[in-house]
């Protein structure tokens, strides 16, 4: 596993995606945890290990139960990682949300392509 620190430091949104795996590691269900969770395949390619968290028996239309209350499982389908952050924000942020949403989402977009450009000039 590659050092957290040395490969995150200085890249945009830095702050969030560490809480994020430091929330997940936690097993806590986060806004941070849930970006964290959005660009685990990115993040994991870069050697990074990604906590699983566990998904508990929800029903939401259009998508499928996903696992069951004690199961831990590592939550893959983007749509559903991307509702439930978006249903957290609204308990949250209220009328808010969505200008959250868009921005947590975007920040997390520039700290993936940004990471992703570090590991390319490493290699």
């Amino acid at each position: 596993m590659r050092d957290e620190k040395e490969l995150f430091t200085g890249l945009p949104g830095e702050e969030l995606i560490v809480q994020g795996l430091e929330d997940l590691r936690q097993g806590e269900v986060t806004a941070e945890a849930l970006l964290a969770e959005l660009i685990a395949p990115c993040l994991r390619h870069a050697g990074i290990e990604v906590p699983s968290i566990k998904v508990p028996n929800v029903e939401v239309p259009g998508i499928e139960v996903l696992g069951t209350p004690s199961v831990e499982t590592s939550v893959n389908d983007e749509d559903y990682v991307e509702m439930r952050l978006y249903r957290l924000l609204c308990e949250t942020d209220g009328a808010d949300a969505y200008s959250r949403y868009n921005s947590l989402k975007r920040r997390a977009a520039r700290f993936q392509r940004a990471l992703e450009q570090r590991i390319t000039n490493h290699a």
